[in-house]
């Protein structure tokens, strides 16, 4: 690739970055229904450093075919409100100190399970008044 080539796929490359389209709905629902079913808060309990870009990064998975070190892109693409940019050693780290927090995980299982049953129970009483 010559000088020019590589000049104009710079270029290229800046007026796309420029030209971004950030996506709103899709993260939006994402974050109401995450608020509405109490994950926020369940994740803010067990990982308070990490929990707006837990489920970022569960939204990219979702969201994107790509591999995890590509989520900065992702990212700039996204309007993430109050969510960190994460790069890929961070993304690394994140998944890793995940894995290996053994007590954080059982935290998270036996709250969310708490969690279910409140909005269970809520559901059920109300099913009484409707039906």
């Amino acid at each position: 690739m010559g000088q020019r080539e590589k000049a104009g796929t710079k270029n290229f490359k800046d007026l796309l970055r420029k030209t971004v389209n950030e996506n709103y709905g899709n993260i939006f629902l994402f974050e109401e229904l995450a608020k509405s079913i109490g994950l926020y808060d369940v994740l803010k309990s067990c990982y308070p450093n990490d929990y707006k870009e837990i489920p970022a990064l569960l939204h990219y998975e979702m969201d994107s075919q790509a591999q995890n070190y590509e989520f900065h892109y992702w990212y700039d693409e996204h309007y993430l409100n109050g969510t960190k940019k994460l790069y890929t050693s961070e993304v690394l780290a994140l998944h890793k100190n995940l894995g290996i927090d053994e007590k954080s995980i059982e935290l998270f299982i036996k709250q969310w399970l708490k969690n279910l049953k409140i909005k269970c129970l809520t559901l059920n009483s109300l099913q009484k008044y409707v039906i």
